[in-house]
């Protein structure tokens, strides 16, 4: 028998339309934040700046510790 592909041995492309690219769909924010990601920008990006400011301020302290042991 010959081996020509039937109409049945071909793969289908569904013709329903592909799931939508979650790469490309906006992520939704939190649920217990109401207010836009606009508003909310100044809130989450001062908490990482006053932790690093602290961390500064620890290190700067440390250091004039040190500098200030006799011997040194």
């Amino acid at each position: 028998s010959e081996l020509a592909p039937t109409d049945s041995s071909l793969p289908l492309i569904p013709s329903s339309p592909s799931p939508p690219n979650p790469d490309a769909m906006i992520a939704p924010g939190p649920v217990y934040m109401p207010f836009s990601p606009t508003q909310s920008l100044p809130v989450s990006s001062g908490v990482p700046l006053f932790s690093s400011l602290c961390t500064m301020v620890v290190l700067s302290l440390i250091s004039t510790w040190f500098t200030q042991l006799p011997g040194v």
